[in-house]
């Protein structure tokens, strides 16, 4: 009868510093975290409709909700992700097709194992699936975790951009040694 269940879970980042970013960096987490996801997701949709049931699935990041030393790229990509997902949702509830957005924080991962940064509350890749899987079999329309992460993301979010740019140019170099964002490959 078709596929009840969609997920795009490809994802890559490439931290870097503002201005050393470039157009191909960010052709290239585009193509993947959006271009990719929607790709994946979007042709399923008429069958779907047809059926009058399915379920698609989106890994963002709680990079979306929260602009970073370093992560420009990344999280613009991650932005549109989520806000394609919270579109989608609106449109395809009454056609009888969930969807579900995941913004995680960090997530342990070869990917983010390479990081020189530190990652606050980072959780195992298996306990990442267990709040998925949960969120998935409950048909959550959005899922953000670990809260502690997200509370910081939310409190972030009240404070005016000049001083929460002041305060992360302050704290991302003490966190990740002398070289702060420079540190960071291209």
């Amino acid at each position: 009868g078709g596929l009840d269940l969609v997920v795009a879970a490809a994802g890559r980042d490439e931290p870097t510093p503002g201005e050393l970013v470039t157009w191909g960096q960010v052709r290239r987490l585009f193509d993947l975290n959006v271009v990719g996801a929607a790709a994946t997701l979007l042709p399923l949709v008429p069958r779907m409709r047809g059926r009058g049931r399915g379920h698609l699935v989106a890994i963002s990041s709680l990079a979306a909700q929260c602009p970073l030393p370093g992560g420009a790229p990344y999280g613009a990509s991650k932005a549109a992700l989520s806000y394609l997902l919270e579109a989608l949702a609106d449109d395809l509830a009454p056609l009888g097709i969930a969807v579900t957005l995941v913004e995680p924080g960090f997530v342990e991962t070869p990917m983010t194992a390479r990081h020189p940064f530190p990652m606050p509350f980072a959780v195992s890749a298996d306990r990442a699936a267990a709040v998925i899987d949960r969120a998935i079999r409950r048909r959550v329309r959005r899922v953000r975790f670990p809260w502690p992460l997200v509370l910081l993301v939310r409190l972030g979010g009240l404070v005016p951009a000049r001083l929460r740019a002041a305060i992360l140019r302050w704290a991302v170099p003490r966190a990740c040694g002398t070289a702060g964002v420079e540190g960071l490959s291209p």
